[in-house]
């Protein structure tokens, strides 16, 4: 019984050893230093060409859409 005791006892030490580095990896993880985006989140994003070309296919893609929904609501197979 003693034995048994025993390796328990040293299971339950191996395993707060692990805990406890677990803990401190994750501790010095959250601690790490600013990445450049996050520092320089203040600066407002002018539009681009390409932000500007994203826009208008988005638009494109939200009036087919909404010209699907319509149809579909109106049980109008012609309209699509």
């Amino acid at each position: 019984m003693k034995q048994k005791t025993t390796f328990l006892t040293t299971k339950i030490i191996k395993m707060k050893h692990v805990i406890i580095s677990v803990m401190m990896i994750l501790t010095l993880a959250s601690c790490q230093n600013e990445t450049k985006i996050q520092s320089n989140s203040s600066i407002p994003i002018v539009p681009t060409e390409n932000n500007i070309e994203h826009s208008t296919d988005k638009t494109a893609i939200e009036k087919l859409l909404f010209a699907y929904r319509d149809a579909f609501n109106a049980s109008d197979v012609n309209k699509v």
